[in-house]
């Protein structure tokens, strides 16, 4: 027996019924592993920030209580640093006691491989006059000098070097002799590092030392002067010319008050040992003749 016109519209009805119910299945199907792609990528995408944040991002650390001393800084002092873990720990000390109280210390770790970083770290969570930017990438001295100066508060800008070191009275000096000139010069002093003996070393007008004078900081920022980037050697020299091209008043001190430049092997300038043995000898025949005088 046939079946009915109705039989049939029901047969066929049931079929889109299994038909529909398929579509939507395989839509909630689709929609679930869609949702599951975006929540996958945005772990992805949240793990790739992290590691960004953690492994490659350049980071400054204060001290919780800098913002009590930021707006009283007279010298911001600017110490790249790289490799140094032996030495950087006694150019800061050297700074905080200087006799000039309202400065910053702002070290540069320039991608170091080893714990300068962390040295420079115990500084920043024990005084609130150290600041370290941690560069993650080694970019050069110059690209974490000009760092330090972006961010730099004080009026004038120094330069220690991350395995050198100044007399307690050497930026003070200086600062005291600043009142109306731009960049104040004061001694630069050969040293090593076997002893605490040094020799003043005559420097011609243009040199290639940024670290025995002080530079205001109206004046550098207004011409844009800043530190040589990608240049390997000389970058002090380029940058001094640079800043009396456009004119500064400047002051020559006359005490005996040094920035000591501790020669060494394995320093950024690259000294021989041979050149660093002449120095020491050359230092020790000076201050014997100064003891018979």
């Amino acid at each position: 027996m046939g079946k009915s016109k109705e039989e049939y519209l029901l047969l066929i009805d049931s079929d889109n019924d299994n038909k529909n119910l398929k579509i939507k299945k395989e839509q909630k199907k689709n929609k679930n592993y869609l949702w599951t792609t975006v929540i996958i990528l945005c772990i992805t995408l949240l793990g790739c920030i992290y590691v960004y944040k953690v492994f490659y991002e350049d980071k400054i650390f204060y001290n919780s209580s800098y913002k009590d001393i930021m707006n009283d800084i007279k010298l911001s002092v600017i110490v790249p640093a790289y490799n140094t873990e032996e030495f950087v720990g006694r150019s800061i000390e050297s700074a905080l006691n200087s006799t000039i109280k309202d400065i910053e210390i702002i070290c540069i770790n320039d991608g170091s491989v080893d714990n300068t970083a962390k040295v420079i770290k115990k500084y920043v969570n024990l005084n609130p006059r150290v600041v370290l930017i941690d560069l993650k990438k080694n970019k050069g001295q110059s690209y974490g000098r000009n760092f330090g100066m972006k961010i730099a508060k004080g009026k004038f800008y120094g330069y220690l070097d991350s395995d050198d070191i100044i007399d307690p009275k050497f930026f003070e000096n200086l600062y005291n002799h600043s009142k109306g000139y731009d960049v104040v010069i004061g001694n630069l002093c050969d040293s090593t590092n076997f002893s605490d003996k040094s020799v003043t070393a005559p420097l011609p007008w243009i040199h290639g030392y940024a670290g025995d004078s002080i530079y205001r900081k109206e004046f550098m920022d207004k011409h844009n002067v800043i530190f040589p980037v990608g240049k390997k050697i000389q970058e002090d020299k380029v940058f001094r010319i640079d800043c009396y091209k456009y004119g500064p008043k400047i002051f020559t001190t006359t005490e005996d008050y040094c920035y000591f430049y501790k020669k060494r092997e394995g320093s950024v300038r690259q000294l021989s040992q041979s050149y660093i043995e002449n120095t020491r000898q050359r230092i020790e025949e000076y201050n014997k003749n100064k003891e018979n005088e």
